[in-house]
């Protein structure tokens, strides 16, 4: 007679234990790293040494000079007018604006100017003048003008701006011949009062401007307006923006005594993560995040999409 082998129930349940340890411990993993960088490389600069020179990405306009596309900016000491120089200190050229200037951005072929009276001065690689954008008269009202932030597309095609108080709107121009005409204006339920970070993707397809709603995103094909995540950028912050790739946006943001620091694609949070407190300067170069603060020298891998 055949001996009959009785299953080992209790075996089986412990390989089946085992199995499901397993597929919940490499699930964990995903949707830790899923939403982390790739990978973090750390270095420190030994105290005392300095880090690499960097240009400031957004540079505060009450310092005396900035860099921005490697050309060096000169403001004079009441701030209501600029001069270029040259690696030398050479004079290229001045320009006088008549008021304070309270917003800058460089392009690869212009230069926009926000200033406290609330107007938009679009400057060539000259210093020429190519226009002088009163947003008063694009239908957009304020009781106190002024601009808060402004950025302008690589081929000056585009200019946005956080514009006035009372109340406050997100504009968005287009260049028309040696004009620019409104585009889309977005008013903002809240106000800040002091200059914020406003930057386009390097293809001009899209712009981020922080606000005191949020990150304030456009999407210029589209036409549309969004909040990037207002839970994590509105309120009291001091942000730094950087494109790289065509519609990436690195960001560096420090808010009480906290830092964080992650990407941005076509309006959606990629990576968002605590960094050093004392992490000040932002700089991409390939896929690789680097911040600079006091003697510590971060690296983070961000992928490319």
């Amino acid at each position: 007679m055949r001996k009959r082998i009785k299953p080992d129930f209790g075996r089986n349940r412990r390989k089946r234990d085992h199995l499901a340890l397993i597929v919940t411990a490499v699930l964990l993993l995903y949707l830790i790293f899923a939403h982390r960088p790739l990978s973090q490389e750390r270095t420190f600069v030994a105290l005392g040494s300095s880090a690499p020179d960097t240009i400031d990405p957004m540079p505060l306009l009450q310092d005396e000079t900035f860099r921005a596309k490697d050309r060096i900016f000169l403001f004079r000491p009441d701030q209501q007018g600029v001069t270029e120089m040259d690696a030398s200190g050479k004079t290229l050229w001045s320009h006088e604006f008549g008021t304070l200037v309270t917003a800058a951005s460089i392009g690869g072929r212009f230069s926009a100017w926000g200033l406290l009276d609330g107007s938009l001065q679009i400057l060539d690689g000259s210093g020429r003048i190519i226009e002088d954008l009163r947003i008063e008269t694009k239908g957009i009202v304020a009781a106190h003008p002024c601009i808060y932030g402004v950025a302008i597309s690589e081929n000056g095609d585009y200019i946005a701006a956080l514009y006035g108080r009372d109340p406050q709107s997100f504009a968005v121009f287009v260049r028309n011949g040696q004009t620019y005409d409104l585009l889309s204006f977005q008013r903002m339920q809240h106000q800040v009062v002091s200059r914020q970070a406003a930057e386009f993707s390097i293809d001009g397809e899209s712009v981020l401007v922080k606000t005191a709603d949020g990150l304030a995103y456009f999407d210029i094909k589209k036409k549309r307006h969004a909040l990037v995540h207002p839970e994590l950028f509105s309120g009291d912050s001091e942000l730094q923006i950087l494109p790289f790739g065509p519609q990436n946006f690195a960001f560096l943001m420090a808010r009480a005594e906290e830092r964080f620091a992650g990407s941005i694609r076509k309006g959606s949070v990629e990576a968002f993560f605590p960094v050093d407190d004392g992490s000040r300067e932002l700089s991409f170069a390939g896929d690789i995040l680097t911040l600079r603060g006091g003697t510590s020298v971060q690296r983070f891998r961000l992928g490319l999409q």
